[in-house]
């Protein structure tokens, strides 16, 4: 499966919704529950650990106390940061979250002068979907 990598070239954007929250370190009990969620299997520390070590940072989105929906954001250079592992939980799907988690991250790599980037599957259309209307662009 080929992945498409798009960049972002545009300002911040306005949250149209209530923020996700920014997890830390000793949030893996609840970032476990929302992998349970997503039907994925639950992380171990010591990778949740590694994970932080290097520097990517994870959010969370609720809906009525639930981790609903994901994203990270991954350091890979010194000039470009990744919008990543963005997932929500099936039942929760079609209401916007991946958008909003979405722009949350996008924000707050802006906002540290880094350049945003984002890639999906060439199959994942719903997610082609979301960085379209976030206004990514493929990148050539």
């Amino acid at each position: 499966m080929a992945e498409i990598i798009y960049l972002y070239k545009g300002d911040k954007i306005d949250s149209t919704n209530k923020e996700p929250r920014w997890l830390g370190i000793d949030d893996l009990k609840l970032f476990n529950e929302h992998l349970v969620l997503c039907g994925q299997r639950p992380l171990e520390f010591e990778i949740w650990n590694k994970v932080y070590a290097e520097g990517t940072m994870y959010c969370l989105m609720f809906e009525a106390g639930l981790p609903v929906a994901r994203a990270c954001v991954e350091k890979y250079s010194e000039e470009k940061w990744e919008v990543a592992d963005v997932r929500v939980a099936k039942e929760y799907r079609n209401r916007g979250l991946a958008y909003e988690v979405s722009i949350f991250v996008l924000n707050y790599i802006i906002e540290n002068g880094k350049q945003p980037t984002i890639r999906t599957e060439e199959h994942n259309i719903p997610m082609q979907h979301v960085i379209s209307k976030i206004g990514f662009e493929i990148l050539e």
